[in-house]
């Protein structure tokens, strides 16, 4: 069985400079997937101007009635990968839940100057689903100085497994 016959990877954005630019994620659907797990990079950038990530669900695609995503710290699932200059000799994941706070995540330390790997995962049953929440969004907000990132979702768990070349979208 392939990788992509059981999960799905969608971009949230591309490498850029958030410089003085935030990133809003696409919305993806947990629809016809239990998992998601929101992945965060960002290279070595200037110490103190750390980076902020955000969560919302949303009821439709576009965004509608679009409110925050508590993340899930018990048990955590906040994790990273934190090194100097690579993350080559970093085997193990952090829980990285203390930097938590309702939907954002601010490690307010050292994640600015270092190479960081940040994975933030929900469950369908942690979306407001009783109201029609079905969506996820992950953002970063802008920083003052260079800092090169990149985000991505993994959707797993999905309710039928299909080929890669007939999946169902998630952004709709």
């Amino acid at each position: 069985m392939l990788f992509l016959d059981k999960q799905d990877v969608v971009l949230a954005w591309l490498p850029v400079d958030i410089n003085g630019a935030a990133q809003t994620g696409d919305y993806v659907s947990l629809e016809n997937h239990n998992h998601v797990a929101f992945h965060f990079v960002s290279a070595v950038g200037t110490a103190t101007d750390d980076p902020i990530i955000t969560t919302f669900q949303a009821d439709t695609g576009a965004g509608g009635n679009a409110k925050a995503l508590s993340h899930v710290t018990s048990p955590s699932k906040v994790w990273k990968k934190q090194a100097a200059t690579n993350l080559e000799s970093v085997t193990e994941w952090t829980d990285a839940s203390g930097d938590s706070t309702t939907n954002s995540w601010d490690e307010n330390d050292t994640s600015a100057e270092q190479v960081l790997h940040l994975v933030i995962e929900f469950d369908a049953a942690d979306l407001d689903a009783d109201n029609g929440f079905r969506f996820i969004r992950g953002d970063v907000a802008a920083v003052s100085n260079a800092q090169l990132t990149a985000a991505w979702y993994v959707l797993s768990e999905p309710r039928f497994a299909r080929a890669p070349d007939a999946k169902i979208t998630p952004l709709t």
